[in-house]
């Protein structure tokens, strides 16, 4: 028997995808259960690469409370866990490079979120860059761009490109970098 859905209405609220352009955005980590911390999620097509959930949500401006999501490939589990396949060796260098991606843009997201300069290695830079669990990054607020591709995917910007951005999107430039929303803190 066919599922007849004509009775049930249109989907309400707006659904229109984000337009391309730089947001000042809260991240929002959803645990995923894997990882040491529990904060990483297996990707599906291969359950050894973990990956963080960020549900990315805009604080300011005519699209605040939209939400845009980011799946960040971070780590690879070596495990010798028998429940889970080998990576094959003509893909490993292909998810190698994936994680390198996806650390370099969560840096890029913490450097955005602390207001750090890519190329600042001091001792103070170094310390927020470290992380106690991906759970920190909960609560942080960062600028990022939303590009205009299909993908929608975001891209990080950097702190030197803030006032740029700020002023020709009217963002606000932001000095507290933590939300506290959803517990968030410094």
């Amino acid at each position: 028997m066919p599922i007849n859905l004509n009775d049930a209405g249109p989907q309400q609220g707006n659904h229109d995808l984000l337009p391309a352009g730089p947001y000042h955005f809260g991240a929002i980590v959803i645990p995923g259960g894997a990882g040491l911390d529990g904060f990483l999620r297996r990707e599906k097509k291969n359950p050894r690469v973990l990956m963080m959930e960020v549900e990315c949500k805009v604080t300011d401006g005519d699209y605040a409370n939209r939400r845009v999501w980011d799946y960040i490939p971070v780590e690879i589990d070596q495990s010798t866990d028998g429940n889970l396949a080998p990576i094959p060796a003509d893909q490993l260098s292909k998810i190698q490079s994936r994680v390198r991606r996806g650390r370099a843009k969560l840096r890029a997201l913490l450097d955005s979120a602390f207001e750090l300069q890519p190329n600042d290695d001091s001792d103070a830079a170094q310390k927020k860059r470290e992380l106690d669990s991906y759970g920190a990054v909960h609560g942080l607020k960062f600028y990022a761009q939303v590009g205009a591709s299909w993908q929608r995917r975001l891209r990080t910007i950097q702190p030197h490109r803030l006032h740029h951005h700020s002023r020709s999107a009217g963002l606000p430039t932001a000095t507290d970098n933590r939300g506290d929303e959803h517990g968030g803190a410094a």
